[in-house]
């Protein structure tokens, strides 16, 4: 028999004359006003446990025609569940799932079942991601690292001392036991974007994590024209600055000639033995500021924002924090121009006095 349940996610009040809708947020909440708030109000009490369509008939506080003009308000604003099928209560993600606006449940799982993720390299940022995905009940995820969990990775990245010598992607996988049963993992090398057509969909989300700047490079040149319907989202750190930035393809244009620019840079610096003197610091501060980003962003995506593109920035230097569209990333620079220009770009210090 079918039951439905009022979203109790979003938090309902009664004051004075008004009944409050999301009555914990300032940015969302609002009123409803009604000729009786305060039998309107007892009824959505009653609502607050799961009935029947029976259970709603005998309900005495209300005409039935109130009660259904009732019922069809909560339904058409996503403020009633079915919750048929759901065993005894739903879980936290449901509930949180169902208190963000607009976000009717059903939509979300729906997307989330035709959606494929990869994610491509598990180390300091990629191993955190998987954790953030399989929470938000993504299941049909591939993973990609060719790595052994070694003992020195037990510091930056999610592994734990029993996975030493398993592969990356096994040890994640096999962490989550039958929740991950639709992951996928592929545990060999990949030197090009060519490398990923047997093993990914063309609609892909590919969250790229890997550290190998030909591959990058490669990823930026060929991902669109491989996976025509597929987003690409590039993560990582430099020193104390993370981020996670989704690149349509005009971007990708743009960044695969930076990449061919950066890295004949980088040759010739080599050539004249100037290069950068720079060594991986990633700490789990990096790790959980870029899951963090990823897995805001494929929420957004899954919900409310499907064609926004995202551009989100860390810096744990200093205390700037960003996440959001590309367009509101704009405005984000603009303040962090302003802050930057009242520091030197930088101090000229002499060797000895």
């Amino acid at each position: 028999m079918k039951k439905i349940q009022l979203n109790t996610s979003i938090a309902w009040r009664l004051e004075g004359k008004d009944i409050v809708v999301y009555a914990t947020n300032r940015a969302t909440r609002f009123a409803i006003t009604v000729e009786k708030p305060s039998t309107v109000y007892k009824f959505l009490v009653f609502l607050q446990s799961p009935r029947s369509y029976p259970d709603v008939n005998a309900y005495s506080g209300l005409t039935a025609k109130e009660k259904n003009s009732i019922l069809n308000y909560l339904s058409l604003n996503h403020f009633l569940n079915d919750v048929t099928n759901w065993e005894n209560h739903p879980d936290r993600l449901t509930k949180f799932v169902a208190s963000m606006p607009n976000s009717p449940v059903a939509s979300y799982y729906k997307k989330v079942q035709e959606t494929q993720i990869c994610l491509i390299g598990l180390g300091t940022t990629g191993s955190y991601i998987f954790d953030s995905l399989i929470k938000l009940g993504i299941s049909n995820i591939v993973l990609i690292d060719n790595d052994l969990v070694e003992k020195r990775n037990l510091i930056a990245q999610n592994f734990y001392e029993t996975d030493v010598g398993s592969y990356k992607t096994t040890a994640l996988k096999k962490r989550y036991g039958t929740i991950a049963k639709d992951v996928k993992t592929f545990n060999q090398r990949v030197t090009s974007t060519n490398d990923l057509k047997p093993v990914l969909c063309q609609n892909v989300w590919l969250i790229n994590c890997c550290d190998d700047p030909e591959l990058r490079a490669d990823m930026y040149k060929k991902f669109y024209s491989i996976f025509p319907h597929g987003h690409f989202f590039e993560t990582g750190y430099i020193m104390t600055d993370a981020f996670c930035i989704e690149y349509d393809k005009p971007k990708m244009q743009d960044m695969y000639l930076y990449a061919q620019r950066t890295n004949a840079e980088n040759i010739e610096s080599e050539r004249n033995g100037t290069p950068m003197l720079y060594e991986n610091t990633g700490s789990v501060l990096d790790s959980l500021s870029v899951a963090l980003m990823v897995a805001k962003t494929i929420f957004n995506k899954l919900t409310s924002d499907p064609d926004t593109l995202f551009n989100n920035h860390f810096s744990l230097s200093e205390d700037t924090y960003f996440i959001g569209s590309d367009r509101e990333n704009q405005i984000y620079q603009s303040f962090v121009k302003w802050k930057r220009s009242t520091i030197p770009f930088y101090q000229k210090h002499p060797l000895t006095k």
